[in-house]
């Protein structure tokens, strides 16, 4: 995950994988936390990192 999202800095123990989705909770480079969704983004909005990556505020 970590290449996909080289600006964040993800809490390592809130990393779920569920349905072959990955979600985790990280601090953005602004200084806010953020959602971090890796595989199946339908349903979530945020800014979009490529067609299967998803930061959400």
């Amino acid at each position: 995950m970590k290449n996909i999202f080289p600006d964040i800095k993800i809490y390592q123990n809130s990393i779920v994988e569920r349905e072959g989705s990955s979600y985790f909770v990280g601090r953005c480079s602004n200084g806010q936390k953020c959602l971090g969704v890796l595989g199946d983004i339908s349903g979530f909005s945020g800014e979009a990192v490529d067609d299967k990556a998803l930061l959400c505020p």
